[in-house]
């Protein structure tokens, strides 16, 4: 228990970044604070049945404004002294206080506890030392020969054919669905690939056995517990329409080909610059995996608990670009996530990437600030014009987006300096 002019505090660390103060202020400040308040109201020239305005008892006004009273002091001596409190402890928050048991009586001293929120107090670890394995890169024909069949099928004719939907064929549908007291959502000229994954597979598994004409209703049952509450334990009713069924033919591959791809000369220059390009993405990647080594190793290393308040932010945020994405094919949320199986699996995965999000952010910053790493305005400037239009240049250029733009790449440079 911290002992402070006229008050004691009492200072607890909770699970997940955030210290409790258990304050009480002492009976004699609430007392002048209480006088402090009912002066003000007396100023006022309050009126009451059976006295004229401004001429009321004291007794009687503070038995009949008690309340208002009570207020004034509870909400001048909370937000007084939780600031004081602050300064005293040199912590700086990063969420408004959370005030709560709250207890006030005019002869008793004010008790209330307030939370707040603070940066996770952890030691680095000996980062520089952390080992992460670098795979060969090495190009097999097996690869060569995938790229190039994707290349084939970017470059197929799409054709017409005859008979029912099947795997490997595109059906070209118009979707409704039909939700709960909302307009139907109508998707046109829709092209699904069936065996592609690319759509939900319920609706994959429902076109197939189609031909070209047929009109399909099917329902959709939304679990009780789906986190999209207005279809929560309800059925959604779709409805397909097939325009057409088509198939890929698949250009041969020959010389022809290669100048199909571009400004090749010949089959063989083509799959020598295939190469070439498969062999630096590769390079790319394996970079990639290994940030994402070290950042687990680093959480792993650094245990602590993270701002509950960033976690569920960056949840929200996280979730919000699944339904974007889905949105933009006219799909909602609770058809891709139709069974509680996946919708569970989808969860714990959001969960879990958010909560890493937030540690991966705290424990990279430490890091740049111990090691100087910083973002100066030309690189970021540079780095700007490069990834985003001329519209879009004034608005990335300014401060807001700055700020968390150069954020971000102190964050990228911080790890590059990792693995090198």
């Amino acid at each position: 228990m911290q002992r402070y002019s006229q008050m004691e505090v009492k200072k607890t660390n909770i699970p997940g970044s955030k210290i409790r103060f258990d304050v009480q202020i002492e009976p004699s400040i609430v007392q002048e604070k209480l006088k402090g308040a009912f002066d003000q109201i007396e100023r006022r020239g309050v009126s009451t049945s059976g006295f004229r305005k401004g001429k009321i008892p004291r007794s009687l006004l503070e038995k009949r404004f008690s309340s208002e009273g009570g207020r004034e002091v509870i909400k001048e001596l909370v937000f007084e002294k939780i600031p004081e409190i602050l300064a005293n402890e040199k912590i700086s928050p990063i969420t408004q206080p959370v005030i709560t048991n709250l207890n006030f009586s005019p002869n008793s001293p004010l008790v209330f506890s307030f939370d707040v929120e603070v940066i996770p107090d952890f030691t680095l670890c000996d980062y520089k030392n952390i080992k992460i394995s670098q795979s060969e890169i090495d190009i097999s024909d097996k690869e060569i020969e995938e790229h190039f069949e994707v290349l084939r099928k970017e470059k197929a004719e799409l054709v017409e054919k005859e008979g029912p939907v099947q795997n490997g064929d595109i059906a070209v549908i118009d979707l409704i669905a039909y939700l709960p007291k909302e307009a139907p959502k109508e998707n046109s000229g829709l092209y699904v690939e069936i065996g592609s994954f690319s759509f939900p597979e319920r609706l994959e598994d429902e076109l197939i056995g189609l031909n070209k004409g047929d009109e399909k209703v099917f329902y959709v049952e939304i679990p009780k517990d789906s986190f999209d509450k207005k279809l929560a334990g309800k059925k959604v009713k779709f409805k397909v329409f097939i325009l057409a069924i088509k198939e890929r033919i698949l250009p041969k591959l020959d010389d022809n080909f290669a100048k199909m791809c571009g400004n090749f000369k010949n089959l063989k220059e083509l799959k020598k610059i295939v190469k070439k390009n498969l062999i630096t993405n590769a390079g790319i990647k394996e970079r990639e995996k290994r940030k994402l080594k070290i950042v687990d190793e680093l959480i792993r290393m650094m245990p602590f608990d993270p701002p509950q308040s960033m976690v569920e932010e960056e949840r929200k945020r996280l979730l919000l670009n699944f339904a974007y994405n889905l949105s933009l094919q006219n799909i909602p949320i609770s058809y891709a996530l139709e069974s509680d199986e996946r919708k569970k699996s989808f969860m714990e995965e959001i969960n879990k990437e958010a909560e890493k999000r937030i540690k991966r952010l705290f424990i990279l910053s430490k890091i740049a600030y111990k090691e100087r790493i910083d973002v100066s305005d030309s690189e970021y400037e540079e780095w700007a014009r490069m990834h985003f239009s001329h519209d879009d240049l004034d608005e990335a250029l300014s401060n807001e987006k700055k700020k968390f733009y150069k954020e971000e790449l102190r964050i990228e440079k911080t790890l590059e300096f990792l693995i090198k």
